[in-house]
C-alpha cells in the first residue's frame, strides 16, 4: 500500500511522484491511498519556515475535523503555537505508523517517537 512512497526522496516543495516534502506526501497519500479529497497544492509554502508552515496548516485545518490516531489522518507536530511538521497515519502489518517526509526520503515512524519530538500532536481528518 505505501511501498512506492517509501522509495521516494525528500525535496523542498516536492509534490510527487518521486519527490516529496512533508505536505506533499500527506496530500498525495491521503488522496491516493485513503480516497480523501485532494488538498490544495500550496507550492509557495516553505516547509522549513515555521511561520509559513503554521499558516498553511491552520488554513488547511479549516476544512478538516479534529480526529484521533487512525489511518488516513493528518498528524501535526506542534511546539507551542507553531506547527513544525506533518505526517499521515498509515497501517503497516496491523500497526499504526506515521508516514513522513524527512531527508533523505520518506520514512515510517512510531507514533510515540513522532510525538516525542513535539510539545503536542494534533490529528485532523
Amino acid at each position: 500500500m505505501i511501498q512506492k512512497y517509501l522509495q521516494a526522496t525528500y525535496q523542498d516543495n516536492g509534490r510527487g511522484p518521486d519527490v516529496y516534502d512533508c505536505y506533499g506526501i500527506v496530500r498525495t497519500v491521503r488522496h491516493e491511498v485513503f480516497g480523501r479529497p485532494l488538498m490544495p497544492i500550496m507550492l509557495g509554502i516553505n516547509g522549513r519556515n515555521a511561520r509559513e508552515m503554521t499558516a498553511a496548516v491552520n488554513d488547511c485545518k479549516t476544512n478538516l475535523q479534529p480526529s484521533t490516531l487512525k489511518p488516513g489522518v493528518i498528524a501535526c507536530g506542534w511546539t507551542g503555537p507553531v506547527c513544525l511538521h506533518i505526517a499521515v497515519v498509515v497501517n503497516v502489518d496491523n500497526m499504526l505508523w506515521m508516514l513522513e517526509a524527512a531527508e533523505p526520503g520518506i520514512i515510517i515512524t512510531k507514533p510515540r517517537d513522532f510525538a516525542m519530538r513535539y510539545t503536542a500532536v494534533s490529528y485532523h481528518d
